[in-house]
């Protein structure tokens, strides 16, 4: 019996109702999710789709939005110049960095590997704050400002027209507690949250899903043949009605859409740190998390990810732990590690 077999079948047995309108397509390989890489020169693009095919992955996740304080994901060694934040393919609606996106795709083909372009919503530090897309007091993108919608629908057409086999939704597509919170209103009183903020809470869920239909729509217009993944927090899997009321996130509503797989962003040393766990305990937490989560989407429609490098401290996470959560999930689970990094 494989391990992976054997280990799942210990952990987990249980039936499940799932919520699917999508059969997810099939990934090539193992996934890497890249945030940043140092690159001096287009060969050294090259390089990297050539090293990480090597190493045998198949799909690679490229961050090309570029938010303040970000490191520069360029192929040139002088920075000084570039904007402080924007995106890395061609595109009216953001500062374009560098066309990153167009070669990657050339270079992906070019070794038989898919690559999924990993893009930002809310956050979107390249419009000003004084913008009327924006929430002056988060600086990001209200959802409900006439015309927010629209533009994340062209910025992502836009995305989708460089031929990526896939794009990635980054995890800013949320709305926290405080954001755009009406004055008054009481989110919680002693017996939880209040009938009122619930009703907030929905109504942002909801929005959300509005505006990943019309992404989602969007892109399949002009690529259909494009999957797209949708980040999504891992307190969906250890308290839905949280991530309800803190993140304005509806797994069950979300599951919905013709998403083709949800990232699930499950860190295992960061929740370690946020539960109060050993390394080995987030293992098997971990892993019931994305069980969970699986219950509500169906196996074949998740991404779990793999925490490759500590995010406090930068280290390498031991081999072990990643080896001992590949061992508890399902042998047919594709997972994603991150961060990959590969310096060419």
């Amino acid at each position: 019996m494989h391990y992976r077999t054997f280990f799942y079948a210990i952990l987990t047995c249980l039936t499940t109702t799932i919520i699917s309108p999508a059969t997810a397509s099939p990934i090539h390989g193992k996934v890497a999710q890249i945030s940043y890489v140092e690159m001096k020169s287009s060969a050294d693009l090259e390089t990297l789709f050539r090293n990480l095919h090597r190493e045998g992955y198949g799909t690679v996740i490229l961050r090309i939005f570029h938010n303040r304080h970000d490191r520069y994901l360029t192929t040139t060694a002088d920075t000084g110049n570039l904007p402080d934040a924007g995106v890395y393919f061609p595109t009216e609606y953001a500062p374009v960095i560098q066309d990153l996106t167009t070669p990657a795709v050339e270079q992906a083909r070019r070794y038989d590997m898919q690559l999924f372009a990993w893009l930002g919503t809310r956050r979107a530090d390249w419009l000003p704050p004084q913008n009327k897309l924006k929430d002056p007091v988060t600086d990001r993108l209200s959802l409900y400002a006439p015309g927010s919608i629209p533009y994340l629908q062209q910025l992502f057409s836009d995305l989708a027209r460089t031929g990526v086999n896939g794009i990635l939704i980054q995890d800013d597509l949320v709305y926290r507690t405080h954001d755009e919170l009406p004055a008054g209103v009481n989110v919680q009183n002693y017996r939880g949250y209040t009938p009122e903020y619930r009703q907030i809470a929905n109504k942002r869920a909801l929005i959300i899903n509005q505006t990943l239909e019309a992404i989602l729509d969007s892109v399949h217009q002009v690529n259909p043949h494009c999957k797209v993944w949708f980040n999504i927090y891992y307190e969906n899997g250890t308290n839905p009605d949280h991530a309800l009321m803190w993140l304005a996130q509806d797994l069950e509503l979300l599951a919905k859409l013709p998403i083709d797989r949800f990232s699930i962003m499950s860190y295992h040393r960061q929740i370690a740190q946020e539960l109060n766990l050993s390394p080995m305990e987030a293992v098997f937490q971990t892993a019931r998390i994305i069980k969970n989560i699986a219950a509500t989407v169906g196996y074949q429609r998740i991404i779990p990810k793999i925490q490759t490098e500590d995010f406090v401290t930068g280290e390498s996470v031991p081999l072990t732990e990643v080896q001992a959560l590949e061992r508890l999930l399902p042998p047919s689970v594709p997972v994603a590690y991150m961060p990959v990094r590969r310096t060419p």
